[in-house]
């Protein structure tokens, strides 16, 4: 088996030309929620200010698994720039 490639975070890219809505992403909703990349994990919040940077307004996060609705539920209560939607697909 070759080696895998390093993981790391991505460049901040060019501003958009306006602001948009990311309607469709996976927030951590825990800390161990957050990929380790370079051996750093970056927060939400410093995820959320990347997002702005770039011209992203409102953030829709998605979860699948029932224990993370409560919690997503709340981080829309706390930041009020994101948005929840519930994947019933498996329940």
């Amino acid at each position: 088996m070759g080696k895998k490639a390093p993981r790391t975070w991505p460049e901040t890219p060019t501003p958009l030309v306006g602001p948009v809505m990311d309607n469709h992403t996976h927030l951590p909703l825990t800390e161990d929620g957050i990929p380790l990349a370079d051996g750093v994990r970056l927060s939400l919040e410093d995820q959320l200010e990347r997002a702005a940077t770039v011209g992203v307004t409102r953030i829709v996060t998605s979860a699948c698994e029932t224990p993370d609705f409560d919690i997503g539920i709340e981080l829309c209560r706390v930041i009020l720039l994101i948005g929840f939607a519930l994947c019933m697909e498996r329940l």
